[in-house]
């Protein structure tokens, strides 16, 4: 072994900020879909983590995880509770998503002034979400926020 320093590129960053975003999914109840975000401060000291899931004034009983169309109207993205719970200001920060972000999330994120976001590959076609995330990557672009798809 050597004593000396491990070089910390970017990328390395990033696979590493996305690996606890995963980490931070776990958390969540929903049965069908467990996503994380983890905001990252510029100097890489501050984070903020969120995961879907209900509102505290809804509890997590388990007719409610499995009832699609309430979970639809009711779930808070991994994006919005992560920024809900940013102890710091947001702006100029990067986050990691395990799921690109919806265009509502992406609003949100514009408006928070996130300037990189780091995520999967969208699937354009996706017969749910591929609107949503095409909108999203539109939004997201021309905000000249920064986008790494992994």
């Amino acid at each position: 072994m050597t004593d000396a320093p491990i070089k910390r590129t970017q990328e390395g960053w990033d696979m590493f900020f996305y690996g606890i975003a995963h980490a931070v999914s776990a958390l969540s109840k929903d049965p069908e879909r467990k996503v994380g975000a983890v905001i990252v401060a510029p100097d890489k000291r501050q984070m903020s983590f969120g995961y879907n899931g209900f509102p505290s004034d809804i509890e997590d009983l388990p007719m409610f995880l499995v009832d699609r169309e309430f979970k639809l109207a009711n779930m808070v993205h991994a994006e919005a509770n992560a920024l809900k719970q940013a102890p710091f200001a947001v702006t100029g920060c990067t986050l990691y998503v395990t799921r690109f972000p919806c265009f509502d999330c992406a609003t949100k994120l514009k408006e928070a002034g996130i300037s990189k976001v780091v995520a999967p590959i969208p699937d354009f076609n996706h017969h749910r979400w591929g609107k949503q995330w095409h909108a999203a990557s539109i939004l997201l672009a021309a905000e000249n926020i920064h986008i790494v798809l992994l």
